[in-house]
């Protein structure tokens, strides 16, 4: 626990924490200079700033506060710092998950940076560059039995985020693990 003196609060809430710490100009972003030898995308270069698309659903990674435009997370640091060693604006594009690899194909954005998990079917259109190493966890309420494995997933009610490498994972479970419900 941290004290701090001026009256200020302890916020229950750490998104809105974060989102407060953004306001005041907190948000992690890189002060160093550009890289003097980078060589950027003539589009980017002439525009003067890349744009990233991310499904901003998935906090701490990446959201957006309750004013709609401050976004905050994880990928929104490493954008802004990967945007100032470029020597360029960054730009958020905002984009459901089920269309985030479609807008990049189609050129509304220069790249993702959306915790997007690196699979054979996804190096067959895009180009990845590996930053973190994610992992699939169960969540509980503490009045339910855990989930330990896959087999105790059977006979339950189970959700994900739809079209993300947790639903495939879930859907081909074999059929003895298959949950009673898969929601997205």
């Amino acid at each position: 626990m941290a004290v701090t003196g001026c009256g200020a609060q302890r916020s229950e809430n750490p998104l809105s924490q974060a989102c407060q710490e953004a306001a005041r100009g907190g948000t992690g972003a890189s002060d160093s200079a550009p890289l003097p030898d980078i060589t950027l995308p003539e589009r980017i270069r002439q525009a003067g700033k890349i744009v990233i698309g991310m499904d901003t659903t998935y906090p701490p990674m990446e959201f957006v506060c309750d004013d709609g435009r401050t976004y905050v997370g994880f990928d929104v640091d490493l954008a802004r710092a990967l945007a100032a060693k470029m020597g360029v604006d960054v730009e958020f594009v905002s984009v459901n998950w089920d269309g985030i690899s479609p807008g990049l194909l189609s050129g509304r954005y220069d790249a993702i940076i959306s915790s997007m998990t690196i699979t054979e079917e996804r190096l067959k259109e895009i180009d990845f560059v590996e930053y973190a190493q994610m992992a699939q966890v169960f969540v509980t309420r503490k009045d339910r039995p855990p989930i330990r494995t896959e087999k105790d997933l059977a006979g339950r009610i189970i959700a994900v985020q739809a079209e993300t490498t947790s639903q495939y994972w879930v859907e081909k479970l074999p059929p003895e693990y298959q949950p009673k419900e898969l929601r997205k």
